[in-house]
Order: structure tokens, then C-alpha cells, then sequence
């Protein structure tokens, strides 16, 4: 189901003032209720520097960062609402928050107290995402750390909730990159390698193969745009079978079949296909 659209682009990218009207959608995932027990006192002394050296980052603004980020947030409210109304002073009330919520998330880390830990930072993920210091690198390293958390403490006693943490996540960093690019005008290096992840979470952990196929979809457009021999290069080609392999997945024989009709006119697939008669 597609929820409402989330666009941190205006909030996390400065020095930019091109309109967009393009919507990034966040297929939100929703979690079984499911009791874990993540006892205190686990976390070890380099867990604890690694999750307070991703957590730091946030307890810095840079002011004419937030500024620029602020006016942006503006012009996308008018683009996005027309004449409604923009709370200028949000930015602001966020950053004052999110500094308290950080602080108490260090807090926790020194406490040796994981649980508490991950549950704040689930309640004020969308905040933290929101603040002018949620860079995609600071972004990348804090998903890092809470995902090993994840790993450590969901996935030997619930391997499906582990990966539908990780396609929260990951979802989440997809739509900064979506961000970036639509406020940037540019094709971001993690666009990719982000939707990658998505495809084997959907497909391998979660059996949904229709979101897997829209991932997939979305690398094959966007390798047929970024590489100069668009379609009839070897990275299409591959990523095309992988598309056809999901298809067939699903039970889906027609568009398998197309994508198998589509890669006979690739040439480094139609050569693997004549040595393989």
C-alpha cells in the first residue's frame, strides 16, 4: 500500500531553490508486534563508541545550512500547497528536539541500555531524519549501527521482522537519495545499490515479489538512462534477467517471456544465448 509521500529532499538538501513536483512515495512496512528481549548491560565497549560516534553527528548545525534548508522547505510547501500555510520556525523547534532526543539516546549508549535505545530511536526516527545534520553519510552510518543492533538482538529469533526492519530503513535512505537527485538534478551513486537491497529483502526475505519487481524495474530504467549504450549494454542485460527471473517468481510467464524476448536483442546477452543453444 503507498502511504503518504515523504519528502526530506527540502529538509535535508541546502543551497537550492529549483521547484519540483515530483512525489517520492515510502512504502512504509508494518511491523507484527512481536516481544523480544534485549537484555541491559549487552552492549559491548566498541559497540558503544561506534553508536555514540553515529549519534554525535546530530548534536551539530550548521546555522546557514539549516537556513537555506528552512527557505527551501518553504518554497516546497508553495509548490506542494500553493498558498497554504508554512511554519517557519519548525526547523528550529526540530533542531532544539532532536538535540534533547540525541543527548538521551547517548545517554542510553553510556547506560548500556539497547532497548531503550532502539524504542526512542523508533519513536523519533522521522524527526531525526528531518534535522538539517541528517546527511546522507551521517544518515548511512546511523542506519549502520541501529541495523547491527537489529541484527544482534531480532534476527535469531525473528529472521522476517529483522528484514522488515531493514526495508524501513533502507526504504527510508531511498527516498533522502530520491531526494537529492529530484533538488539536485543529478543521479546520486547510492540510487542503485539502495534499490539492490530493497529487491533481496522484498524477494529473499519477505516473498513479496510484486515490490521486488518495482525495485528491479526502477534499476533497469535507470541503468538504460545512465549508461551510454542504455539497453543494449551488458549491466541492462543482467539486470533485465534478474527482472525476468522475479517475473517467473511470480508466476508472471508473459512478462518473463518479454524480458526474454527483450534480451535476445542485447547483444552481449544474445551472444550468451547462441552459445548456449
Amino acid at each position: 500500500m503507498r502511504y503518504l509521500v515523504i519528502l526530506l529532499g527540502l529538509c535535508l538538501v541546502a543551497c537550492n531553490s529549483q521547484k519540483s513536483k515530483q512525489k517520492i512515495e515510502l512504502n512504509e512496512v508494518k511491523i507484527d508486534s512481536v516481544k523480544i528481549e534485549i537484555p541491559e548491560g549487552s552492549l559491548t565497549k566498541g559497540e558503544q563508541d561506534s553508536l555514540i560516534m553515529a549519534l554525535s553527528p546530530y548534536l551539530e548545525v550548521d546555522t546557514t545550512f539549516a537556513q537555506n534548508s528552512n527557505r527551501n522547505s518553504q518554497e516546497f510547501s508553495k509548490v506542494m500547497n500553493g498558498a497554504g500555510e508554512f511554519d517557519e520556525n519548525y526547523m528550529w523547534r526540530n533542531i532544539a528536539h532532536v538535540d534533547s532526543v540525541i543527548r538521551q539516546c547517548i545517554t542510553y549508549v553510556e547506560q548500556n541500555k539497547p532497548k531503550q535505545l532502539l524504542d526512542l530511536f523508533n519513536t523519533e526516527k522521522l524527526n531525526i531524519y528531518t534535522h538539517p545534520s541528517n546527511t546522507i553519510g551521517h544518515e548511512k552510518d546511523l542506519h549502520y549501527m541501529i541495523l547491527y543492533l537489529y541484527q544482534k538482538y531480532y534476527r535469531a529469533s525473528n529472521e522476517r521482522l529483522f528484514t522488515e526492519k531493514m526495508v524501513e530503513l533502507y526504504g527510508y535512505s531511498f527516498v533522502h537519495v530520491m531526494g537529492l537527485e529530484a533538488f539536485g538534478g543529478y543521479y546520486h551513486p547510492d540510487y542503485i545499490p539502495l534499490a539492490k537491497v530493497l529487491v533481496d529483502c522484498y524477494s529473499e526475505g519477505l516473498n513479496d515479489y510484486e515490490k521486488a519487481i518495482e525495485y528491479q524495474s526502477e534499476i533497469c530504467e535507470r541503468i538504460e538512462k545512465e549508461e551510454a549504450e542504455g539497453k543494449a549494454s551488458k549491466s541492462y542485460g543482467y539486470e533485465l534477467v534478474k527482472l525476468a527471473t522475479l517475473y517467473l517468481a511470480n508466476s508472471d510467464t508473459v512478462r518473463a517471456d518479454s524480458c526474454v524476448q527483450e534480451l535476445r536483442k542485447n547483444p552481449y546477452m544474445a551472444k550468451y544465448f547462441q552459445e548456449h543453444k
